[in-house]
């Protein structure tokens, strides 16, 4: 997950954001973001549930996956730089799967306050199956 030395404000409309590969997700995580997200879903962390319920296996939990996006955005923007984020959860993220997080300037412009980018990101697998996508606001202030 390096960004290169990539710079949010030299940015224009059309402009990609770095890609980020994430760790596929393994029993162990899950049963970790269970513990420190307090959802302890059984379709997340034990296998004869999920295939009981009509499921493969346990699958990720959709705000695992949304975590790992804010992780990627938090390489570029500090967090007290975003204004709003809106999170459509397109399909699961399966156990083993590879998150990669993609994104393109969709909007750059000066505004009063700053330097306002409306992006838009993409979480697929290493497959390229989306996942979840986002909508987010930025505004970088004057220096």
């Amino acid at each position: 997950m390096n960004n290169s030395g990539f710079k949010l404000r030299h940015c224009k409309a059309g402009d990609p954001l770095p890609i980020w590969h994430g760790e596929p997700f393994s029993r162990a995580a899950l049963a970790l973001f269970a513990g420190a997200s307090g959802d302890h879903n059984p379709l997340h962390i034990d296998s004869d549930y999920a295939q009981a319920a009509g499921f493969d296996d346990v699958f990720v939990h959709g705000m695992f996956t949304f975590a790992f996006m804010q992780q990627c955005l938090a390489r570029i923007v500090r967090q007290e730089s975003l204004d709003n984020i809106k999170v459509r959860f397109v399909s699961i993220m399966q156990l083993a799967e590879q998150p990669v997080c993609t994104g393109i300037i969709r909007q750059a412009e000066q505004t009063e306050t700053g330097l306002q980018f409306m992006m838009d990101l993409n979480v697929c697998n290493q497959h390229g199956v989306p996942r979840l996508t986002a909508e987010v606001r930025v505004t970088l202030p004057f220096i």
